[in-house]
């Protein structure tokens, strides 16, 4: 049954010269002026909060990639059994071309899941068609949810090559776990075009966008998938070098003492798994979890898709691992309604043991003393300080 957003108020605090209001978006110019933008962006957000009771609302106001994007997204929070509560967003920027229009705004997202409420700041860049009047691009990250929309470019100052622990200490950088699980069901191409989209020119060649990032053509793609989620996570090259070849990453590991042979080493989300052909290594994928005598992972170039999956932990199959789990996660507090540990901010991935809130009183609050978690509820007693 798929879960429905409550209703969301889209307030926009729209910043242009002075603050001066704009008036209402009508569509009755033939080219989109400055001041039409504002308006426009607020029904764009309006109708993109309707997609959730209409797969059409967005029809005619947004380019088909950038409407195909946001029907992925809305089934990802469905799947997530979560709860979107509240979205503000403020245009903080617009620049005016002679055909096109960047926008660039911030939207505040209030999710609830199982009782418990968290935020997250969503900075989106917009580009709009001034002559056809619809959203070409839209191009954001959601570490909540786990989605990229395909037009999301990272930041040019993004850290390729930090010390593991200054990966560990960032608090920016999202971990490759999450980054992999946001392009699940992206399929190869049939050649080479269209590659940024997840599902159109569906074919069994080879050609990707995680190849073509690095410069290569229709190539087997599985470790071109584990490497460029590697660099779109941050992670340092002294961890995770860019490998194409399944033996030559092996090895690496193996070398630099980073690999853990299977039944000798239990793996954590993040890590690489080598999966054999034969008497070769001819697979990897990405670790997500482990639980009980199951490991979890995500692979690219499964069934000519990036596909979510799951082993035995004995499977003979598996050669072992390439440890990267120490440094490609943002380690902050994780917390649930009872308890709180140091993970990381976007997996499963744990670095402690953990231990029950212990709550003060402020502001019409209860606030944990240690982690910072907030709640209206009030707390049990042996909680309480």
């Amino acid at each position: 049954m798929k879960k429905r957003f409550l209703s969301m108020v889209l307030l926009l605090a729209f910043v242009f010269g002075m603050g001066v209001p704009v008036a209402a978006y009508d569509g009755a110019n033939a080219r989109l002026t400055e001041e039409e933008v504002a308006p426009f962006i607020t029904e764009y957000f309006t109708k993109r909060v309707a997609l959730q009771d209409d797969a059409t609302a967005l029809d005619g106001l947004a380019a088909d990639g950038t409407i195909e994007d946001e029907l992925i997204r809305v089934n990802r929070i469905w799947d997530e059994a979560t709860t979107v509560l509240d979205s503000t967003v403020d245009v903080y920027e617009v620049e005016m071309e002679d055909k096109r229009v960047f926008a660039y705004v911030d939207e505040t997202v209030t999710y609830e899941v199982d009782g418990e409420v968290f935020s997250e700041l969503v900075p989106h860049t917009l580009i709009l068609g001034r002559y056809s009047h619809t959203v070409d691009s839209d191009g954001y990250r959601e570490y909540f949810s786990e989605f990229t929309s395909s037009a999301y470019v990272p930041p040019e100052d993004e850290v390729w090559n930090l010390a593991p622990q200054a990966l560990l200490n960032s608090e920016t950088d999202p971990c490759i776990v999450s980054v992999a699980l946001s392009q699940e069901g992206y399929h190869e191409k049939a050649n080479n075009s269209q590659l940024d989209s997840f599902t159109a020119n569906s074919g069994s060649a080879n050609w990707t966008k995680y190849n073509a990032y690095f410069s290569l053509e229709n190539v087997e793609w599985c470790y071109s998938f584990v490497s460029w989620c590697a660099r779109m996570a941050g992670v340092s090259k002294n961890i995770c070098p860019t490998k194409f070849s399944t033996s030559d990453g092996m090895d690496w590991f193996v070398q630099n003492n980073r690999f853990g042979y299977r039944g000798n080493y239990t793996p954590e989300p993040g890590d690489i798994f080598f999966w054999k052909a034969g008497t070769k290594e001819g697979h990897v994928g990405l670790v997500t979890g482990v639980s009980g005598s199951t490991v979890y992972t995500i692979e690219g170039n499964s069934n000519d898709q990036v596909r979510c999956k799951s082993y035995s932990l004995t499977n003979s199959s598996i050669t072992g691992y390439g440890k990267i789990s120490d440094g490609c996660h943002d380690i902050g507090w994780v917390y649930s309604a009872n308890y709180h540990w140091k993970g990381c901010s976007y997996c499963d991935y744990e670095t402690g043991s953990r231990s029950q809130h212990t709550f003060v009183y402020r502001s019409g609050m209860y606030v944990c003393s240690v982690c910072g978690y907030k709640t209206n509820k009030i707390p049990e007693i042996s909680r309480m300080p």
